[in-house]
């Protein structure tokens, strides 16, 4: 199925083998299925943003999973080099560094107009950069980060990227410290005994001496790694008027308004081509998640982007719908409807999709759509600048 999906997606997007910018939301393996299918075939990226965890935490990562495919191992162990191998320009690492506002600064606007240079780089990458990277960087990570130059950049989210002038991207991520981190660390260090961690990594007879070590500190991890989310708002810049369209291949599925029923989903409007209303045309914002809990300092990500929600026209839901990370308080920081989707297997065996999060976006009068096995959806949108 993945395979299949990457194959179609190249086919009809990629015509010249070349992506732009390409956004890892974290690490988790189901958030990076098909990775290596895109890579392949001499896949051109110019620039690849994901978010830096400590091999120690990759490590846990590693741990998590039996009998996968041995490429996921060779990229967590060490993402950027197992990305640089590759037809990749620069990778762009996040480390987590606060929300702004912190000390009574206003969070980043939308800048004013798309500029009018004739010369505009594809991407312009104005990211601040952290003063100080071994705060945040592991040492044996740092020293091979030396050595790719320029082709390695790390950031915080504090700033934003553009594209071709007229487009703006905006990132949030925390620096979490994942739980019972040190308790791990030594307990690995005695069972490794001067192995390093990437190489632990990489072979499945030492992952499998590791065992113990993540057995003692599995249940206390939680939201941990879905919170290392690296999460994503893009939008035109300026004043624009846009017209927007939905495609559905299959079904939207869409909730009825009534209290009793409203998290039923019936497929009685096929809508192979919606274009959106046109009092909303100057909204096309789209906001992506990853598996973020929406619980854990809400307030960062509201003020990180309170200056944005109101050009909202698509959210991506967090964690596939489940209900531990959904906060109804999104709802609220985005005042005008919109179309919120959700990607989840139909037959979830996590609790993923969950109805009460299906009821409080209908029931907002928001637009509810699922992507599945089955159903998927494409949005284009015309721009036009005032």
């Amino acid at each position: 199925m993945i395979k299949k999906a990457v194959s179609n997606y190249k086919r009809a997007f990629l015509h010249d083998n070349h992506i732009d910018m390409l956004v890892i939301s974290h690490l988790h393996k189901d958030h990076v299925s098909g990775l290596d299918e895109l890579l392949n075939n001499n896949t051109r990226i110019d620039y690849i943003f994901l978010p830096y965890l400590l091999p120690v935490e990759r490590l846990i990562l590693a741990l998590m999973y039996q009998n996968i495919p041995a490429w996921y191992y060779q990229f967590v162990a060490d993402p950027v080099a197992y990305l640089l191998e590759y037809n990749v320009g620069t990778v762009v690492l996040f480390v987590g560094e606060g929300g702004e506002g912190e000390e009574g600064d206003s969070p980043e606007e939308i800048p004013p107009n798309p500029s009018e240079g004739k010369n505009e780089k594809k991407l312009d990458i104005k990211l601040e950069g952290t003063s100080s990277p071994d705060r945040f960087v592991d040492e044996e990570d740092g020293r091979a980060y030396i050595s790719y130059g320029d082709r390695l950049l790390i950031k915080t989210h504090h700033g934003y990227v553009t594209a071709l002038g007229m487009w703006i991207f905006r990132f949030f991520n925390y620096k979490l410290p994942v739980a019972s981190l040190s308790r791990f660390k030594h307990c690995v260090e005695k069972v490794l005994n001067g192995i390093s961690i990437k190489d632990a990594i990489r072979h499945k007879r030492l992952r499998g001496n590791l065992k113990n070590c993540y057995d003692r500190i599995k249940g206390n991890l939680g939201n941990d790694f879905n919170n290392t989310s690296l999460l994503l708002y893009h939008t035109p810049l300026g004043r624009h008027h846009s017209k927007k369209f939905l495609y559905s291949d299959k079904y939207c599925c869409y909730p009825l308004y009534s209290d009793e029923y409203c998290c039923s989903c019936y497929p009685y409007c096929h809508w192979p081509r919606i274009e959106y209303p046109t009092r909303y045309r100057d909204r096309f914002g789209q906001f992506l998640t990853g598996d973020i809990d929406l619980n854990h300092d809400y307030e960062q990500i509201r003020n990180h982007y309170r200056n944005y929600f109101h050009h909202t026209f698509a959210i991506l839901v967090p964690h596939h719908g489940a209900e531990k990370n959904w906060n109804s308080s999104l709802i609220d920081d985005v005042p005008y409807p919109s179309i919120w989707i959700v990607s989840a297997s139909l037959n979830s065996k996590y609790g993923h999709l969950h109805p009460s999060v299906i009821c409080d976006i209908s029931l907002s009068r928001h637009m509810f759509c699922w992507a599945n096995e089955l159903q998927g959806f494409f949005i284009e949108g015309a721009i036009e600048w005032q």
